[in-house]
C-alpha cells in the first residue's frame, strides 16, 4: 500500500502540461491548482510582486458563469407574461 500511494504520488500532474511538481511553481488561488512557471508564462521575479494569482481556467469559468447569469436574467424577463405585456 505504501509503494502504491507513492507511485500514485510520483505520477501527478500538475500545471497544463500535467507534468509532475518540478522547479518553480505558481498556485492558483481559486482552484488552488499547481502550474509551471514556465508554462504560464510567470518568472519566479514577476510572481514575487503579485499577492494572488488566478489561473486562466477559473478566469475563464467567472467569465463564463457571469455571462450565462446575465443570458438567463433576459429569457426570464422576456418569457415573463407581466413583462410583456409593458413592451
Amino acid at each position: 500500500p505504501d509503494e502504491i500511494k507513492k507511485l500514485k504520488e510520483a505520477l501527478q500532474g500538475y500545471c497544463l502540461c500535467r507534468k509532475p511538481y518540478e522547479g518553480f511553481m505558481v498556485g492558483c488561488d481559486t482552484c488552488e491548482e499547481w502550474f509551471h512557471g514556465p508554462c504560464i508564462g510567470v518568472s519566479e521575479s514577476q510572481a514575487e510582486r503579485y499577492d494572488k494569482y488566478v489561473c486562466v481556467r477559473c478566469v475563464i469559468s467567472k467569465l463564463f458563469k457571469g455571462c450565462a447569469e446575465t443570458t438567463v436574467q433576459a429569457i426570464r424577463k422576456w418569457t415573463n407574461s407581466k413583462d410583456l405585456t409593458k413592451a
